[in-house]
């Protein structure tokens, strides 16, 4: 009986704080939408790295999010679930770089199986053992491109998106804009 109690009250607890969360952020931009844990846990993640950076922490974009899933979108319906190579063909990818849109830039990861939001922010994290703060590039011969684009310091927005294959694998997309 006290276990059921137990898990009650955590409920309500929980429930309490979802309760207090603002409907738009102190500077007038969309908050997080209710229910999007998703979302939370890479606005989270990403902001964890960022603060280890000395980078300001990201709001939720629910524009950059819209953008994001459609890159995540078109990458499974067009063989990006085999192979990322595939980002580069993406058409409002090339839509927003000739002008047509307020894209940014994205980092992406593909798992071959069940993988959460810290797992590729996990990854991209990662690239900062290539990193030179310094000279604000990567070392030689190495690839850290995901880890600049996610500290960013001009970076103001984050909106990130999955997308499930058939095959079950993942594709995740961020996209950061500078904002307003």
């Amino acid at each position: 009986m006290s276990s059921s109690l137990s898990c009650l009250a955590v409920l309500l607890s929980l429930l309490a704080l979802a309760s207090h969360l603002p409907a738009a952020s102190a500077t007038g931009r969309s908050a997080i939408p209710r229910g999007h844990l998703t979302a939370m846990k890479f606005l989270y993640a990403v902001n964890d790295v960022r603060r280890q950076a000395g980078a300001p922490p990201l709001e939720w974009s629910g524009a950059a999010a819209r953008r994001a899933k459609q890159h995540a979108t078109w990458l499974r319906t067009s063989g990006g679930c085999d192979d990322l190579a595939q980002k580069g063909g993406d058409p409002a990818a090339h839509h927003a770089a000739a002008g047509g849109g307020s894209g940014g830039a994205q980092t992406y990861f593909l798992s071959h199986g069940r993988a959460s939001p810290e797992d590729a922010v996990r990854l991209w994290a990662d690239e900062r053992r290539w990193y030179d703060a310094g000279a604000k590039a990567c070392f030689a011969g190495k690839q850290c491109g995901d880890y600049e684009i996610m500290v960013q310091p001009a970076s103001k927005q984050l909106g990130c998106a999955v997308a499930v294959c058939a095959s079950r694998k993942t594709i995740m997309v961020c996209e950061y804009y500078a904002g307003h």
